[in-house]
């Protein structure tokens, strides 16, 4: 179910929880993202792996 029905069927109006939810999304996320190097190692025809160092 998407917000938006979700919203209608609590009879909750839709713009104000996209409000709320920015608001709340931008709180949680805060903290400065940290990065990792990643490397893409091929083995073989059509196998890969992803190594996070």
């Amino acid at each position: 179910m998407r917000a938006k029905a979700w919203c209608e069927e609590k009879g909750i109006d839709y713009r104000k929880y996209v409000i709320w939810a920015t608001k709340q999304n931008k709180e949680a996320n805060r903290e400065p993202q940290q990065w990792t190097d990643v490397t893409l190692v091929k083995e073989g025809l059509g196998r890969s792996e992803i190594r996070i160092q």
